[in-house]
């Protein structure tokens, strides 16, 4: 069935007064069906080449190994205050040097500094290794550090799910995955000595 309608001025219409009639027709139609054309065979797409990589730049180019190594280097820094910044500065003056002579971007987190030397906008940059291995650059592991949750006595059983999870075999192999993390003493508790 097939519908159409044509609108136009009304015959009887006055200049100062516009108005319109519609007319609608409709009549009704029989789809035409197409002859049943022969089928053609697809035509096999050619085999997909392998993806292949481009070259990587070479694995530690400036052949840097410890911080005594980063004045005159652009290196990604985290943000004033932060926990690796703070260790950052500690680690160049037990080299003698100050904080202040490497110069470099400051950014928030951890995946910023590893997107930093990535795409080249550092040279270098202090960070966790679950970072260098998701964007395949290459670690060069500096210290070691703690990571403490200090809470009251009073607080502990709202953190026992935290510390249940750590303890299940699924989270320690999915931690242990990222790389670069000790769970030895993971979920332990300690007593805080002073104050």
């Amino acid at each position: 069935m097939a519908a159409s309608t044509r609108c136009g001025p009304s015959p009887a219409a006055k200049p100062t007064a516009p108005r319109s009639t519609c007319a609608t027709a409709t009549a009704t139609t029989t789809p035409l069906r197409p002859s049943p054309a022969p089928r053609r065979q697809p035509t096999p797409a050619p085999p997909l080449a392998p993806r292949t990589r481009p070259p990587r730049p070479p694995r530690n180019p400036r052949n840097l190994t410890t911080p005594a190594n980063l004045p005159g280097l652009l290196v990604a820094r985290r943000e004033q205050g932060a926990g690796t910044r703070v260790l950052l500065d500690q680690l160049l003056v037990a080299h003698d040097i100050p904080p202040h002579a490497v110069s470099g971007p400051e950014l928030n987190s951890h995946l910023e500094i590893a997107l930093a030397v990535a795409t080249g906008t550092a040279d270098t940059g202090l960070g966790i290794r679950a970072h260098t291995t998701e964007l395949e650059l290459d670690f060069i592991p500096v210290t070691w550090e703690s990571y403490d949750i200090a809470l009251p006595e009073s607080a502990l059983g709202v953190a026992q799910p935290l510390r249940t999870a750590l303890r299940t075999p699924t989270v320690h192999t999915a931690i242990t995955n990222l790389g670069g993390y000790d769970l030895t003493n993971t979920g332990e508790l300690r007593k805080a000595s002073g104050p």
